[in-house]
């Protein structure tokens, strides 16, 4: 191997000798006449060292510019190891041979990064500091460029968000994620696992249900005041009521419960409270019912028969007589009702005085029919509620605050923010999910924030999570294709995360094969991740699974196989026990950043 104008061995010799002399001098230690013979005749069986900074490095030849001669030599390397160009290092010759030199790389305590780390910062002018320094490392760790403006870039951001991971911050900046506290903050929950919209939208569920407890229901009238001022409130008795002592009997026993000290008038604080109900249980029913406003204006006069089909009139029937108290109506009553049930033409006012009866004795879970029955005839009384006498107003105000509604209106909730496994197989399905979603958290948050008379901060802050989360996920997906999945079963709730391996920012190329991710935590199997390849109709799946889970799986995986065999898919499945959780985001994230340890890399360390 050629070494400038000298023998390639002799000047080898004389390099590793010039660097234990300037070693020996900088540490004010004079070497010995005996290191020195040793130095001048060192040869292959002496292993002498040598030290230098790696100017070029091409497979398993290395290009040294030795210190502190500046001398450079090439040689090659006794074993694959991770070095990097810019790094300074050590090495024992190890061999000589036709000219040429096999050197073995000497390990030290300090990491080829850091020595490329200070010299990147020093290139850039900056302070070798070890908030400075951590920043060089964690970028040259994610593959990627140590020039000047990327480290300022990540400098400044490390500054803005003190309280974020380098790691964090450098995959966000890499994959030009927006960084802010919000999205900082999802990627963090993304990372420990705890970014499931599925337990959001349950919290948000119970802060809506909490807003039925707290809001003022200790303001009105109890069940049984009420009871006792409408009793025998029935069809045939109300018309004979004394509207005016009614009204009287309902007014004084609001006042006693106000305080004396209050300073608004007691009455007009109490509409405000109950006008302030009807108005938000209005438009929340509306969305419910997907914004199908009545058509007709609604009076107490008005039939049944105006806003229920023939086939609504009898589910209706059913719920009165399965689940109504029959002692206190006469049998005269219940045959009246049954037959202007029938023919459709029970009138509200008339049919009123049971609504409390039915929604009372109702069982704690209704089909989602009977549920989308229940809020009908709610959106139709406090649609008519403007029309209703006060009696009547106070007592439909109270009922909307029970346990009952509250109920009816969280079951709603909750069968229209998750997915049926039916839901999954339809086109666009999951995507108007999330479109109507978005629609209903912005409604919800509108019609809160004029809810003047009520604490709302809970329901505000619920809504505000969410939505981080949906914005963070559409950020992820200008990166590959990713979607949360909160699947409604039977007995439980499923939260699923579906990824496409396919990186939006790169050249596809279409070899018609698909890579798939789908992670399932189930309340009995525990977590479940299933890696699903497909090309064509040939599919083969890995469940990675819990131990215990594993051999459940495992016995019945052979009815999936063959149910898609029946279908014309050829399917093969295994399983396989994992124990661990992996962080999917972050591994996704860093899937084209290669292994420092197994592979190495070059730059410009003046770029």
């Amino acid at each position: 191997m050629e070494i400038n104008e000298y023998s390639k061995q002799h000047r080898l010799h004389r390099a590793a000798s010039e660097y234990e002399a300037s070693q020996a001098k900088a540490q004010h230690i004079k070497p010995s006449s005996q290191e020195q013979n040793t130095s001048s005749q060192m040869g292959k069986n002496a292993h002498a060292t040598i030290k230098g900074e790696i100017i070029d490095l091409r497979y398993q030849e290395v290009k040294i510019r030795l210190e502190p001669s500046g001398q450079v030599i090439t040689a090659r390397l006794t074993a694959d190891v991770p070095l990097h160009i810019g790094q300074i290092a050590e090495f024992a010759l190890d061999d000589e041979k036709d000219g040429q030199i096999t050197l073995r790389y000497i390990s030290t305590n300090k990491s080829p990064i850091n020595d490329i780390a200070y010299k990147a910062l020093y290139a850039s002018g900056l302070a070798a500091s070890e908030r400075n320094l951590a920043i060089v490392e964690e970028l040259l760790s994610n593959q990627m460029p140590v020039d000047k403006n990327t480290i300022l870039q990540l400098i400044k951001l490390s500054a803005t968000y003190p309280e974020a991971s380098l790691t964090g911050l450098v995959l966000m900046h890499k994959n030009h994620l927006p960084i802010n506290s919000s999205s900082i903050g999802q990627f963090e929950l993304y990372q420990k696992g705890l970014h499931e919209i599925l337990s959001q939208l349950k919290t948000l569920i119970d802060n809506i249900g909490s807003f039925f407890e707290t809001e003022n229901k200790d303001n009105l009238i109890e069940k049984d005041t009420l009871v006792n001022l409408t009793d025998n409130l029935n069809p045939e008795t109300q018309k004979k009521a004394d509207k005016n002592v009614l009204e009287d009997g309902i007014i004084n026993e609001i006042n006693k419960r106000i305080p004396e000290d209050m300073p608004m008038t007691r009455n007009v604080i109490e509409v405000e409270y109950i006008d302030n109900d009807l108005h938000f249980f209005k438009n929340l029913l509306n969305m419910l019912l997907d914004g199908n406003n009545l058509k007709h204006q609604l009076k107490p006069d008005t039939s049944l028969g105006h806003i229920l089909s023939k086939n609504e009139l009898m589910k209706l029937q059913e719920l009165i007589f399965k689940d109504l108290n029959e002692d206190t109506y006469s049998n005269k009553d219940i045959m009246g009702i049954k037959d202007q049930l029938a023919d459709g033409t029970l009138t509200f006012q008339s049919f009123f005085p049971l609504v409390e009866e039915i929604y009372y004795n109702l069982p704690p879970r209704q089909s989602q029919e009977n549920n989308v029955l229940l809020t009908r005839i709610l959106q139709a009384y406090v649609g008519m509620s403007e029309n209703m006498p006060d009696p009547d107003k106070q007592k439909l105000a109270y009922l909307l605050k029970s346990d009952s509604v509250r109920d009816i209106i969280s079951q709603a909730l909750h069968h229209r923010w998750t997915l049926s496994p039916r839901d999954l197989t339809k086109d666009n399905k999951v995507k108007e999910f999330y479109k109507r979603l978005d629609e209903d958290l912005d409604y919800i948050k509108e019609l809160t924030s004029s809810s003047k008379l009520a604490d709302t901060q809970n329901i505000q802050s619920s809504i505000n999570k969410l939505q981080d989360n949906l914005q963070f996920m559409r950020d992820l997906n200008n990166l590959f294709s990713y979607i949360q999945l909160p699947i409604r079963l039977s007995n439980q709730d499923v939260h699923g995360d579906l990824y496409v391996f396919t990186r939006k920012n790169k050249k596809h190329i279409d070899t018609g094969q698909l890579n798939i991710l789908l992670h399932l935590d189930m309340k009995s199997l525990g977590p479940m991740d299933i890696h699903l390849s497909m090309k064509n109709k040939q599919f083969y799946a890995v469940f990675y699974l819990e131990k215990s889970s594993e051999k459940v799986i495992s016995q019945y995986l052979h009815e999936l196989i063959d149910s898609l065999q029946r279908k014309g898919y050829q399917f093969q499945a295994s399983t396989k026990i994992s124990d661990t959780k992996p962080d999917f985001i972050t591994d996704i994230l860093q899937d084209d950043t290669p292994n420092p340890g197994s592979h190495r890399y070059s730059f410009d360390i003046r770029a």
